[in-house]
């Protein structure tokens, strides 16, 4: 079962939008645990308040965009911003297991825990899980392009016409 949106870069809209694909997911997906509809629910939630708060800067102009891929065995999701992307290893706290109360940047290590392997590529972020890994920690499995001395992506990627972007 796939499912793909664009949703307003506010928090408002991307509530209204993970509920309408939980909603069809719960009635019309694959046989999955209630455990399993509440990682997918948690997951994209984090990916995408992230991208509204810290791709986007809270821009109501602009947008998010998010395609789930989701069976019996995994669930892929794949969120972009309008952002200029970020690196993975400034975002990701090494100390975060003694410290998970904190109130603020848990969202991609409580992911990863949940067994979620982390992909970012620029403005994209893509969090692949299968189902057997649901509660393997994933940390070595967060990847990244390199970044740069500030904390900004490098390299290239492509976007999904394949058109080859330069960061």
């Amino acid at each position: 079962m796939k499912f793909s949106f664009t949703a307003e870069s506010t928090f408002a809209a991307v509530d209204q939008s993970i509920r309408a694909v939980m909603t069809d997911i719960r009635e019309k997906g694959p046989a999955i645990s209630g455990k399993q509809v509440f990682v997918v629910d948690l997951a994209l939630r984090e990916l995408l308040n992230n991208a509204v708060e810290h791709g986007n800067k809270l821009d109501p102009a602009k947008q998010v965009r998010c395609c789930l891929s989701l069976d019996e065995k995994s669930v892929r999701l794949d969120v972009w911003d309008e952002g200029t992307g970020f690196c993975l290893e400034k975002a990701v706290d090494d100390d975060v297991l003694q410290d998970l109360m904190r109130e603020r940047n848990r969202g991609l290590e409580i992911i990863g825990l949940m067994g979620f392997s982390i992909t970012v590529i620029g403005n994209h972020v893509v969090a692949q899980l299968l189902w057997t890994d649901l509660d393997r920690p994933q940390r070595g499995a967060l990847r990244q392009e390199e970044c740069d001395s500030g904390g900004t992506r490098r390299g290239a990627f492509r976007d999904d016409s394949g058109k080859r972007e330069v960061g």
